[in-house]
C-alpha cells in the first residue's frame, strides 16, 4: 500500500489491526528516511507529515509479539496532478468538462464539485437532495499519465438540469482523486484547482 502527502502538509494513516479484539494495540512507528516524511503516534492510528519530495518507508512494529506493517510514503506537489482544461455549456444547457493527468501517477476516479449560478449570480438549485447550487461530478475512467477526459463520461450526482433559469455562472473545483483504485488524495479547500464559465455581461 501507498500514501501521497503533500510536501509540507499532515495527514492521518490507520493501521488495521486483526484479530479485532486484541487486548494490546500499542505499536511503535519509524520512518526510514525523516528528511523526506515523520511519522507521530504509538497506536495504529499515527500522523505523517510530508518534509521534502522523495520515497521513504514507514514501518509500525506491535509492542505485543513485534509483527510489523509498512506503508510506502510519497511526498511531492499532489494536488496539482489534475488540470481543468475547459469548461462550456452547449446549446442544449449540458456542462461540457474537461481534465487532464498532468502527473506521472495513473488517476482512476477524478471528483468535482460544481456550483451552478443564474445571470445575476444568484445560486440556482440544481441538487435533487438538498436543494443547493452545489453538486459533484465523477469521472471514473482511469486517466493514465499525459491523458485528458472524455466529455460525455463524468456522471452527476443529484442533479437535475435547471429548465427554468439559463446558467450564467459556473464554478468547478477539483475535490479529490483516486490513485490505482487505492489511495484517495483529498484536495484542501484553498489548494483546489478551479476553472470557471460565464455569460458575458
Amino acid at each position: 500500500q501507498a500514501a501521497y502527502i503533500n510536501k509540507g502538509a499532515t495527514t492521518t494513516c490507520t493501521a488495521v489491526l486483526e484479530p479485532k479484539g486484541a487486548d494490546d494495540t500499542r505499536m511503535t512507528w519509524i520512518s526510514e528516511d525523516e528528511s523526506i516524511a515523520t511519522v507521530s503516534g504509538n497506536a495504529n492510528k499515527v500522523k505523517i507529515t510530508g518534509k521534502s519530495e522523495g520515497t521513504t518507508r514507514l514501518v509500525g512494529k506491535l509492542e505485543d509479539g513485534g509483527f510489523e506493517t509498512s506503508i510506502l510514503v510519497h511526498i511531492g506537489h499532489w494536488d496539482k496532478s489534475v488540470q481543468l482544461t475547459n469548461l462550456d455549456v452547449n446549446g442544449r444547457g449540458d456542462v461540457i468538462l474537461g481534465a487532464r493527468n498532468v502527473s506521472e501517477l495513473n488517476i482512476t476516479t477524478v471528483t468535482c464539485e460544481a456550483e451552478f449560478f443564474d445571470g445575476n449570480y444568484e445560486p440556482i438549485p440544481v441538487n435533487t437532495k438538498d436543494g443547493s447550487n452545489k453538486v459533484q461530478m465523477v469521472y471514473s475512467k482511469t486517466l493514465e499519465p499525459g491523458k485528458a477526459t472524455h466529455e460525455d463520461q463524468w456522471v452527476f450526482k443529484d442533479y437535475a438540469k435547471s429548465e427554468m433559469e439559463p446558467y450564467g455562472r459556473i464554478v468547478v473545483h477539483i475535490v479529490s482523486f483516486q490513485i490505482d483504485n487505492d489511495w484517495i488524495k483529498d484536495i484542501r479547500e484553498n489548494n483546489r484547482p478551479m476553472i470557471e464559465w460565464g455569460l458575458v455581461q
